[in-house]
């Protein structure tokens, strides 16, 4: 397993001991650590876009992370795995604006997942 935790640590830039963390987090909402890497890069790419179309498509990702609850400075000075530790620490699954930030960003089916996750690492 410790060959697994090295190539995330790798894959993400966090250390191992982070990447335990994520994944006992994820576990404990019946996810898998992968389901947070998938994360980091979904909010890597939003970020990317965000920050360099001035176009429809970077106004759908500024709504997209702003819908998280991350205020435009964030996500300019923060990256994938901390965007996602940021947005964890303000989810509340009872606020139906906040599912459906989580929902906007990872979709029907991981969003709740990847929040809560998210949320027990916060």
């Amino acid at each position: 397993m410790s060959e697994h935790w090295k190539d995330l640590s790798e894959q993400t830039g966090q250390s191992t001991d982070a990447i335990q963390k994520w994944e006992f987090s994820f576990k404990k909402v019946g996810a898998a650590v992968e389901d947070a890497a998938r994360a980091f890069d979904m909010l890597e790419e939003a970020k990317k876009a965000a920050m360099e179309d001035s176009g429809p498509a970077g106004d759908a990702a500024r709504r997209k992370l702003t819908g998280l609850g991350l205020s435009p400075a964030e996500i300019a000075a923060m990256r994938g795995p901390e965007l996602l530790n940021a947005a964890g620490g303000r989810y509340d699954p009872e606020n139906e604006a906040s599912r459906q930030g989580a929902v906007d960003m990872f979709g029907v089916k991981r969003g709740g997942k990847i929040m809560a996750g998210a949320r027990e690492y916060a």
